[in-house]
């Protein structure tokens, strides 16, 4: 990465910069990278230098949290890997195999497309099954009922998508013009913990959705169609709060995390999302709304290798431990099945029988 005037910038101050906002100070960040505390701190600092303004703040007794500028140069790095990630892990694996074939013999290679709200857990599952089994997830993220279109359209394998119990009726009648009992079925993923993300210390007092309203608040928001956008709408409806009464309401980010980002980094004041995005960037967060994670794919791919090793490894010691950290999941009943939102069809049970 260049500058003006043609200064460089370590490419691994993004990795610096993501283990600083997790770890909450620069010697944590520093031995999860295996640097020198002086080394770590050299390359923020000249970071800081060629971009103009300091990416880390360092504050007494409290460690170090990214400035306004790391925050945005962070989530910007991170919806460009987003959107690159499953082409890019093709793309590697197509190379491994042509050039180490051999390599791979016995090794479990199969692919599993995958159309999916997004999610932090998700993304982690994906990593531990490539690492565990070599099974790939092409996982590219996108909106929920999107994701739901794509696989009743047989352009995925697998969706991933989410709702407020009770579904109402017309996501539920959304999702059975797409999903069929005959043709697919749904597990559950996991509970997640959705709410209002507010600057840390909550300085403008916001408690729920009518502070939203109030002139000197500014909002972030997620993309139409996103699972998370239509959950907001359904509450602001039931709440009799327009949305244009909310100041910033149209501008949107695509992750969790960019929304997190920019509130974190100044540009707005509240935003809405996960607990666990949240979390990760240090912000104030206000509880709203419990929901349900699912993951839904055709009877077909329920019964290939990948996605019987999927299925293993969520029921497993090891995935909860990978992803017991985020904060706002509940993990406790992954991997059971579930019936289709608005639907009366079966699915299978542990042991892979039909159920009713």
């Amino acid at each position: 990465m260049e500058t003006n005037p043609g200064e460089r910038v370590d490419a691994q101050i993004f990795r610096l910069l993501r283990a600083v906002r997790d770890w909450g100070t620069v010697s944590r960040a520093a031995q999860e990278l295996k640097l020198s505390y002086r080394h770590a701190w050299g390359l923020i600092e000249r970071a800081g230098v060629a971009l103009g303004e300091p990416l880390v703040i360092m504050e007494r007794g409290r460690g170090a949290r990214l400035s306004a500028l790391g925050a945005r140069l962070l989530s910007a790095h991170e919806r460009a890997e987003n959107r690159l990630r499953a082409q890019l892990t093709a793309i590697a694996d197509e190379l491994e195999q042509a050039l180490h074939p051999a390599g791979r013999a016995g090794r479990a290679t199969g692919r599993l497309a995958v159309r999916a709200s997004h999610d932090l857990a998700l993304a982690r599952l994906r990593d531990l099954l490539f690492q565990r089994t070599g099974h790939i997830l092409e996982l590219e993220f996108c909106g929920s009922l999107q994701s739901v279109e794509a696989l009743g359209r047989g352009q995925c394998q697998m969706a991933g998508f989410h709702w407020m119990d009770p579904i109402d009726g017309a996501a539920a009648a959304a999702i059975a013009r797409h999903l069929k009992p005959r043709s697919h079925l749904a597990l559950h993923f996991a509970w997640r913990q959705q709410g209002l993300m507010v600057r840390a210390g909550n300085p403008k007092r916001i408690r729920g959705l009518a502070d939203l309203t109030r002139p000197e608040v500014k909002f972030i928001n997620r993309q139409r169609a996103s699972g998370t956008r239509l959950l907001l709408d359904r509450l602001l409806s039931q709440a009799g709060i327009a949305p244009t009464a909310i100041a910033g309401y149209e501008e949107e980010e695509f992750t969790h995390l960019a929304v997190a980002a920019s509130v974190a980094g100044g540009l707005a004041d509240a935003g809405f999302g996960i607990q666990a995005a949240a979390h990760q960037l240090g912000l104030h967060f206000v509880p709203l709304v419990r929901e349900r994670y699912l993951l839904a794919m055709t009877r077909q791919t329920f019964r290939s290798p990948a996605l019987q090793a999927l299925v293993a490894l969520l029921r497993s010691p090891e995935f909860a431990a990978k992803a017991g950290d985020l904060v706002g999941y509940d993990f406790s009943r992954a991997g059971e099945p579930v019936p289709l939102p608005g639907t009366s069809g079966g699915t299978r049970d542990r042991a892979g029988k039909m159920l009713r």
